[in-house]
């Protein structure tokens, strides 16, 4: 692992960096979250590529376009489901 620094959140208040953590194996990767997370969940190695191939065969379909994707209205959206995940469930039900 090439960093001894905790991970951290996007949502961070007054965080102007961004950290790059390089991990060898999921075990590493597990280790390293267990102190943040109740669960960590790790299904094996992931295709960078896979989440760029969702969204160029969604936009060739016609499914949105650039103007439908529009992050100030789409993050009070995330916020609010968020926000009623953590109210409705528990500690321990959630994951």
């Amino acid at each position: 692992m090439d960093s001894g620094s905790p991970p951290c959140s996007p949502h961070t208040p007054g965080k102007s960096d961004t950290a790059v953590i390089d991990f060898d194996t999921a075990d590493e990767i597990r280790a390293a979250f267990e102190p943040y997370y109740r669960t960590t969940v790790l299904t094996g190695e992931t295709d960078p590529d896979k989440l760029h191939d969702l969204q160029a065969a969604l936009a060739r379909a016609g499914v949105y376009s650039d103007e439908d994707v529009d992050r100030s209205q789409l993050d009070p959206i995330l916020d609010r489901c968020a926000a009623e995940y953590i109210e409705q469930f528990d500690e321990d039900e959630q994951i």
